[in-house]
């Protein structure tokens, strides 16, 4: 399981002791929760990799009983709707790997991705797109 590490950020005369997490954390403090969001449903769980990513679920999306919003900034934005929690807490982590392994491959300096870089990467891509129940 991925570990969350912690870095002193820059410290300011506001925030000398602030601390900013490095992988997945609660998205805005947990000030989305209980919100309406994208499918119009109640937002229960909203969470940010740093890298730029953001996985939010909803319950009670009119018909739909569940939805989870992906997003890699500037890359993906999907949906997939479910029926039962239990799928969707299992298809999160799912995500969450998957997305690590995006971020993983942006490690590799822009002139050295070749086709076998860009083929993992719509591979990877692909995966969150037919993610969730078949």
């Amino acid at each position: 399981m991925w570990k969350k590490l912690f870095k002193k950020s820059n410290p300011t005369i506001e925030e000398p002791n602030k601390i900013q997490i490095i992988g997945w954390s609660e998205y805005d403090e947990k000030e989305s929760i209980g919100t309406t969001g994208t499918e119009n449903g109640k937002i229960i769980k909203d969470i940010e990799h740093s890298d730029g990513a953001r996985i939010t679920l909803e319950k009670d999306c009119g018909n739909i009983p569940f939805a989870i919003t992906i997003g890699i900034y500037g890359l993906i934005f999907h949906t997939v709707y479910l029926s039962y929690f239990y799928e969707a807490d299992d298809l999160i982590q799912q995500l969450k790997s998957i997305i690590e392994e995006i971020f993983n491959l942006y490690n590799c300096p822009e002139e050295q991705r070749d086709e076998e870089w860009h083929n993992k990467h719509d591979e990877f891509v692909n995966q969150i797109v037919e993610a969730g129940p078949k």
